[in-house]
């Protein structure tokens, strides 16, 4: 069956349909929209499969957090749970917003910067896979009320995940032609709220509606076989799921903080595909917008200690754990067959530690380290189909300026990790099998947000 698919933008959907359909034999003799004939048809079915499946391990579905969002978290390498406070508090542990002093809104937090992925031998022997693509990510937006001595409410907008990818190379002189882009997002919108239980326990409660939306295309043309296939697939879902946090304020300025978040809870999901394969002026089609797409997000348990003093120092330390979970991605039914592609994740142990200092009261300087493993499990060599297995690591760093209305923070947040990913060979190159390869991501995003207190 499938394995689970992740960050590999370089799948080559072509590399797949020649190990199945070589274009060395040729298509039956009969014409394009004639699927009749069982040659035909089974010819399609095979290749439909081949693209749906190997199109959906584009997505990145085996890391958790490849970047930090929030204001001061993304200083702090996201070590928030047991310390967060203000918007940041929202998406990593309700129960901070109850240590809100005033009114706030945080006009942005958005992170610039480039992402870049290598797979060694990539496109063909000797040529490696590369991508470079500059993004922007609006990483939070949202505001806090104070509805009471004890209770304060939240409305947030967060974008923990944006991934691009694209190429556009050839061999022999043009005579083999090959391109590609992705774009992989979600974005969580909702409302929470955090009530002071007592002097030292704050209760918190988030809802976030979380909206998935993931493209992809591929074209491949061989003019030495006269020969082209073009491949394009999206979808989208729309989640619902839940958090609810606790913090503890203990003696000498030390807090605990644990944070449960629940699956989500797809309530829509739908996709598109449509792919088209010509050789020697024989061609096969195929679209559908009712692909039967999703993707669920696992539950997650946070725990974390920290110690600050407001305005002083600060630092803390959290580990995230995602357990293991699988859920079907794609179905489709063609022409009465049923295809399914699962995807299936290990359990997952990530940390993050941060600490700030504030030079006079107002200049605060952070600095952070996160961790983001894969959930994927170990490639085994010829596994076409295999995800890419790379654990990352991260940095951060900050300085800002704060005052009794506003807080400004510059940033920038440091990514890298190597590992394994599966090059196809047969993408532009006459060797049609595929093979585990090196690779390697990193991404250099700065970091910008500025909030106002009212």
């Amino acid at each position: 069956r499938p394995r689970p698919q992740g960050n590999r933008p370089y799948l080559t959907l072509f590399a797949h349909t020649r190990r199945n359909f070589p274009a060395r034999k040729k298509l039956d003799r009969v014409p394009a929209t004639d699927y009749s004939r069982p040659a035909m048809k089974k010819t399609l079915l095979s290749l439909l499969v081949l693209v749906a499946f190997a199109t959906a391990g584009f997505a990145d579905q085996s890391h958790y957090q490849r970047y930090v969002v929030g204001a001061r978290a993304s200083g702090m390498g996201g070590a928030a749970v047991a310390g967060g406070e203000g918007v940041d508090a929202s998406y990593y542990n309700p129960a901070g917003l109850a240590e809100t002093l005033h009114d706030s809104l945080s006009l942005s937090a958005n992170l610039y910067g480039l992402q870049r992925y290598r797979i060694k031998n990539g496109l063909s022997s000797g040529e490696s896979a590369k991508s470079d693509a500059f993004v922007t990510i609006p990483g939070a937006l949202g505001g806090v009320w104070r509805l009471g001595d004890r209770l304060v409410g939240s409305f947030s907008v967060f974008q923990p995940n944006r991934h691009s990818t694209g190429e556009i190379t050839s061999k022999d002189n043009g005579g083999r032609l090959y391109s590609y882009s992705t774009e992989d997002q979600s974005m969580w919108i909702g409302p929470s709220m955090a009530y002071k239980a007592t002097d030292s326990l704050r209760l918190g409660v988030s809802v976030f509606g979380v909206h998935s939306s993931y493209k992809t295309s591929e074209a491949q043309a061989n003019m030495q076989e006269n020969s082209m296939l073009n491949a394009e697939m999206q979808f989208e879902n729309t989640s619902i799921l839940g958090m609810v946090g606790a913090q503890w304020l203990l003696p000498y300025d030390w807090r605990v903080g644990l944070a449960l978040q629940s699956p989500g809870l797809s309530v829509a999901h739908d996709g598109k595909l449509s792919m088209a394969i010509a050789e020697e002026g024989k061609t096969l089609t195929y679209f559908t917008d009712d692909l039967d797409s999703k993707e669920d997000i696992p539950m997650k348990v946070a725990v974390g200690i920290a110690r600050q003093r407001p305005q002083e120092f600060g630092y803390g330390l959290d580990l995230t754990y995602h357990p293991s979970q699988s859920h079907k991605a794609i179905g489709m039914n063609v022409y009465g067959q049923d295809f399914n592609y699962w995807i299936r994740r290990h359990d997952v142990v990530d940390v993050n530690l941060g600490g700030e200092y504030y030079i006079l009261g107002k200049f605060p300087i952070r600095a952070g380290f996160y961790t983001s493993f894969s959930a994927a499990k170990e490639i085994e060599r010829d596994d076409a189909l295999a995800t890419s297995d790379i654990d990352l690591y991260g940095a951060t760093f900050s300085i800002g300026f704060e005052n009794e209305r506003t807080a400004v923070n510059l940033g920038l947040n440091a990514m890298y990790g190597d590992g394994d990913d599966i090059s196809q060979a047969g993408g532009l190159d006459d060797d049609d099998g595929s093979r585990r390869s090196d690779a390697t991501a990193s991404e250099i995003l700065v970091t910008l947000s500025t909030s106002y207190y009212f």
